[in-house]
Parts: C-alpha cells; structure tokens; sequence
C-alpha cells in the first residue's frame, strides 16, 4: 500500500494524483476523525527549535529518573517501548492510573501517531505528547505534515516505508471509497469504521479498483464531515505551512475544496507546492517563519466560496485534462492481468503447498501442546518432591539439633553434679584437716603436761634417795619419760 501511495504522490502539487481525480487529507478531516477540533484562536503544535528533556517525561508519566537514558537505534534517539510497558505494569500494580494513563497515551503517541523507528518512542514524539498534555497543543497539523512530509521525502528518493500515522491515512482514504451508503450514519469515524464495508481484495485488485474508479462514484465527503469556514493560508504564506515532528511541507487547500463540500475550482499556480524540509541548523530562519505564520490564519466559508455544493468547475476538469496525467501503475495491473494463468496456476500449486504445510503444523502444533502438558506436570511433580525434600531436610535439622541439646543438657547435668561431689569432699578434707589440727594442738597440750609431770616425778625420786619405788611405778616412770623423749 505503501509503494501505492508513493507512485502517486504529485510533489509539485501536494496531493495524490490519480487517473480520475485528486486527493489529499485536510486539516479539517484529520482534526474530525481525531476528535481534536481547532479551535477559533488556533493553538497547535509548533517544534520550537528543540525538543523536550527526557525529565521533564519522565516527570510527566511518573517514570524513576535512573530508568531514563535514551537509547539509539540509528540517529533516532528514545526510550524502547519494553520499557514503558513495563513501567505500565508497575503502575497499574500501584494503582496509580494517572501516571498509567498517561504513559499509554506517550506510547500511542510514538507508536502510532507519530512512529519513525520500530519499537522507539523517539524524542519527536514525546516532545508532541508534552505540548498537548502539559500545553494543550494541537497535534492534528502536526500528524498532518508528518503524513505529507514522509510522501515527499519517499517520492523524492523512489525508495522507503512511510513514517507516519499509516493506521489514519487507511482510515481517510478507505472512508472515502466505501462509505458512500452510510451518510449521516457515523458521528465518530473511528468508533464506526467496522461498519463500512471494506471489500476483501488482494493488493493489486484493489489498486486496480482504485485506478479505474470513476469521480462520479467516489465518496467525495465522508459521511461525517459538515461545511465550515476552511483554513486557507497563514501569513504570509499562499497555502497552509504545516509544522510536523521531523520537519515543515506545505500543503494547498484549495485542491481539496470538494472533499470539504465546496466546489472545486482551478487552484493558482503560486498557491501549489512550497516549502518542505527536514529540521536542521541552516533552515532555523524559515521555521520561524513557520511558526509566526500561524499567529496570522486565513480562513474562508461561504462568503468567500459559495454555498456547499460537492462539484468541480468547467475550468478545472479542463485543467485536469491538460496535465495529461499517466497510470503506471494500471499499465502494471493489466501486464499482470495478461499473465494471470500462469499466475493462477503457480497460486494453485503454492496453494496446494500451503495446505500440506499447514496440516503438518498442526500435527506439530498438537505434539508440541501434548509435550508442554507433560512437561507442565513433570515440572509440578518436581516441585512437589523438591517440596518433600526440603520438610525432611528440615526435619532431619530440628532433630539434629534437639539431640545436640539433650546431649549438651545431659553433660553439663553431670558435670554439674561432680563439682558438687567435688566441693562437698573439699568440705569433708577442710573439717578433716581442722580436726586433724585440733587433734594435734590437744596431744601436744598433754604431752607437755606429761613431760611436767615426768620431771616433777623425777624431782621427788631425786629428792628422795632412800625410796624405793614399787617396780611397777618405776616402770611407769620410764615409760612416761620414753614416750616424752619420743613425741620430743
């Protein structure tokens, strides 16, 4: 669809040029299907030069300041969407839905509204998201030009993958096809568009559809768009600067006056083109050119253009005519027409192909299911005997350690009862001993009353010459003076 678009997309025009008719998305549409009306004193989104630090979004959607490094793919810098998913999660496990909601809202912005690099909320898209959140900035033009400007630059090079809003393009272009049956029947294009009736055809089928479709049975308005006064210019500007993310591209309302209910007539010459460029140092003055030219819109209604009449002048299907204008693209289809056997028949055979293959992965995907349930209950069993193991290695532990207690308890009982045996026989030795003592000192007091008693005997014998003992007492004399020599 991509290469569809690209291929006809006029760059000295602005709009889509197709065999039948021209077409390009307005302003008016795009702000209608979004929701996003701009009001009378128009406040939109304007790039100032720079884009918004990383902290001041962090701050915004309530992400830890440590999580905020931007990552590079290319030259794009930004944050991975992984991250910002899973700073979801954290949130809506907080219960913290502010913060929550917004960081949804910053993903949409840089995955769908303004995407440019897989997977990457780049810095162009945060700092669109911060101007309407904490400004309330219109970002319809901004989406707008974005759209145009990734056309040019793809057209211009006959190469790329466009990178814009893709997801609001198809919803524009397809409203116009296929919608002619529900007029005044779908108030909120995006909430209605399941019910238009998108035929279900291959890419060159559809392209063909496209190239052949006459302007007599094409959906000029969509269903849910009414007349109002038209931005026309800005400034000093002959058409509408529009100020995108990336860069500036210019784009000519007056192309478009039929899709937007009025009747289309020839546009000048100077009103087509104009700028269109990508942010860089040396085009500083025209974007401030951009920027205060949109302090000073021009609109137009009916005064101006009549009333609401969904047609085209003499003059500019004259002019239409004369451009000569060629469909490369419906040469394409009809070569491929004439080929269409041979097509047919290598679609049958891939066809044929295709179904064994997806038979054969089914029976892969049944072995693969069976597989993951007997793994599933192993895994259980194992963690059901890891929990065993782990209550009988407890077990094994507590009772370790409550036979180490007894033990312990049982010995220092024991020692406990020696050192009382010990202390009592320490008792036993001391009386003892002061027995022993006393015992000692009472023997030496009689041994010396003995030896008193001795001597004075011996005195009397010695004083007494003439007497004569019974030999018996002298007997006993000398026992009692052997007996004192010997305790001496």
């Amino acid at each position: 669809m991509d290469r569809f678009w690209i291929c006809y997309w006029n760059s000295d025009f602005r709009f889509f040029e197709l065999p039948h008719m021209d077409l390009v998305p307005t302003i008016e549409e795009y702000e209608i299907i979004l929701r996003l009306p701009l009001k009378e004193e128009v406040d939109v989104y304007l790039y100032k030069g720079n884009y918004v630090s990383r902290g001041k979004i962090a701050s915004l959607i309530g992400l830890s300041s440590q999580q905020t490094e931007l990552v590079s793919k290319g030259a794009t810098q930004g944050w991975n969407k992984d991250l910002l998913e899973d700073h979801m999660i954290s949130l809506a496990e907080k219960g913290d839905w502010e913060h929550f909601n917004k960081t949804l809202a910053l993903l949409i912005y840089g995955l769908v509204l303004f995407p440019f690099t897989m997977g990457l909320i780049d810095q162009a898209a945060m700092d669109v998201f911060f101007a309407y959140e904490t400004q309330k900035k219109n970002p319809v033009p901004a989406i707008l030009a974005d759209s145009l400007l990734s056309l040019e630059v793809c057209h211009q090079k006959k190469r790329g993958m466009l990178r814009c809003c893709n997801h609001l393009l198809y919803v524009w272009i397809m409203t116009h096809l296929y919608a002619s049956n529900h007029m005044g029947y779908m108030p909120d294009p995006l909430r209605s568009f399941h019910r238009i009736p998108v035929k279900k055809l291959e890419a060159s089928e559809w392209k063909g559809d496209l190239l052949t479709l006459k302007e007599e049975h094409f959906t000029w308005v969509c269903p849910w768009f009414h007349p109002r006064n038209t931005i026309f210019s800005c400034g000093d500007f002959l058409n509408v600067p529009l100020m995108g993310s990336r860069g500036c591209v210019a784009y000519t309302p007056t192309i478009a006056l039929r899709q937007l209910k009025w009747t289309q007539f020839v546009p000048q010459s100077k009103e087509l083109g104009g700028l269109s460029f990508q942010y860089a140092p040396d085009n500083m003055r025209q974007q401030a050119e951009v920027r205060a030219a949109w302090g000073k819109i021009k609109k137009k209604g009916e005064a101006e253009l009549g009333k609401p009449r969904v047609t085209a002048s003499s003059e500019y299907k004259e002019w239409r005519k004369a451009r000569r204008i060629s469909i490369p693209i419906l040469k394409e289809v009809q070569h491929k027409e004439s080929q269409s056997h041979e097509t047919n028949q290598a679609l049958a055979s891939l066809t044929s192909q295709l179904e064994v293959m997806k038979a054969q992965m089914r029976l892969m995907e049944e072995k693969e299911e069976r597989a993951q349930t007997e793994i599933e209950i192993l895994k259980r069993q194992c963690q059901k005997k890891d929990m065993e193991i782990e209550h009988l290695k407890n077990e094994c532990a507590d009772a370790y350690e409550n036979s180490t207690h007894v033990k312990k308890d049982q010995l220092k009982s024991d020692v406990n009862g020696l050192h009382l045996i010990a202390k009592h026989h320490r008792e036993k030795v001391k009386e003892w001993i002061k027995t022993c003592g006393d015992m000692t000192e009472a023997v030496q007091k009689q041994v010396e009353s003995l030896k008193i008693h001795v001597h004075e005997v011996n005195e009397e014998i010695n004083s007494s010459p003439g007497i004569k003992l019974p030999w018996k007492i002298f007997k006993l004399v000398k026992f009692c003076q052997n007996l004192a020599r010997s305790l001496m």
